[in-house]
């Protein structure tokens, strides 16, 4: 263990109660860990049933902004919601629970999970996109 004494008018080393000159050779080494699940990775969600029209891209948007995510909401033609979202493993499955849930007043029939590449258009925030 190393403990820095500051006094007065200059600092002191120890290391494992033995104190060090200022000018003697100090290595330091530090190994961190990252596990996979740690790692920025994207999913696309397809989210079906009564969606549209009862807020869900606002709903989406806030849920994945408390989850600290990345990527965009949108509307689909054929009446679904897509959302492409950037983050860890974990927040990426608290992000697919709050859009099973849905707002209230929608009727989540189901959602659809694709993994999806990064892509770093969308890594700066969460946005709500124009209709596809």
């Amino acid at each position: 263990m190393i403990m820095v004494n500051q006094m007065p008018s200059h600092f002191s080393l120890t290391t494992n109660g033995q104190r060090l000159s200022p000018n003697a050779p100090f290595a330091t080494s530090a190994t961190i860990s990252k596990s996979v699940s740690a790692e920025k990775q994207a999913k696309r969600f397809f989210v079906s049933g009564l969606v549209q029209g009862v807020g869900f891209r606002y709903f989406a948007q806030d849920a994945a902004e408390r989850l600290r995510l990345a990527g965009y909401v949108r509307n689909l033609r054929d009446g679904r919601v897509e959302a492409y979202a950037i983050g860890t493993e974990e927040h990426l499955l608290r992000f697919l629970a709050a859009l099973k849930k849905g707002p209230r007043g929608a009727m989540v029939h189901g959602v659809l999970e694709e993994s999806a590449a990064l892509d770093s258009h969308y890594e700066a925030e969460f946005s709500i996109t124009h209709d596809l």
